[in-house]
């Protein structure tokens, strides 16, 4: 099984009443494989470069890349610190090709605006799938104004009207992978 987790934007109700550090959203990805053994996809910048120098603070990392959701959703952990929004099964991806991928992408350099978390678990989706699918599923994950319709939290909305702000700030966001694995369901 291939569960895509998604994290939006904290919102301010949370960092108040938690008092838990705000964040921008993350993407992770849980592939538990045949035999029982796992592997977590979290992709975070390094402890000791900028970003994790200006965080430390607040998130005193001494792992870069926490190993499970459990560790990454834990409070007194310094990643994510809450439960996800969104826990999404995937389906229809080669479970080995991410987890090689994974392996080689995992100790890059990060990029809040090119090669971020949702830049990684966009990547190991899009080249782990069947390339048939491709266009098709690139097609159906494309961003649309109904998406912002319907019976909406507030909460919700304001992290889809954070995401269209931040479009041109980031390449790639945690809402991005999210309706990447919604359109690859559609398809399978």
């Amino acid at each position: 099984m291939i569960t895509l987790y998604t994290w939006l934007p904290t919102p301010v109700t949370v960092v108040l009443e938690a008092h838990i550090p705000p964040d921008i959203g993350h993407s992770a990805l849980d592939i538990t494989h045949e035999d029982g053994s796992s592997t977590y996809v979290s992709f975070w910048p390094e402890v000791d470069g900028l970003i994790g120098r200006l965080t430390y603070p607040v998130k005193p990392r001494t792992i870069r890349n926490p190993v499970s959701y459990e560790i990454e959703s834990d409070r007194t952990q310094p990643y994510m610190q809450r439960k996800a929004d969104f826990e999404d099964t995937v389906v229809g991806l080669d479970k080995l090709r991410i987890a090689a991928g994974w392996q080689s992408v995992q100790d890059l350099p990060y990029d809040l605006k090119r090669w971020n978390c949702s830049n990684v678990v966009r990547l190991l989706i899009l080249t782990s799938m069947d390339p048939g699918q491709l266009g098709l599923v690139l097609k159906a994950s494309d961003f649309k104004l109904e998406d912002m319709e319907g019976g909406r939290s507030i909460d919700l909305l304001r992290a889809t009207l954070l995401e269209v702000a931040a479009s041109n700030l980031f390449d790639c966001k945690p809402n991005d992978v999210r309706r990447l694995a919604k359109a690859l369901a559609a398809v399978n």
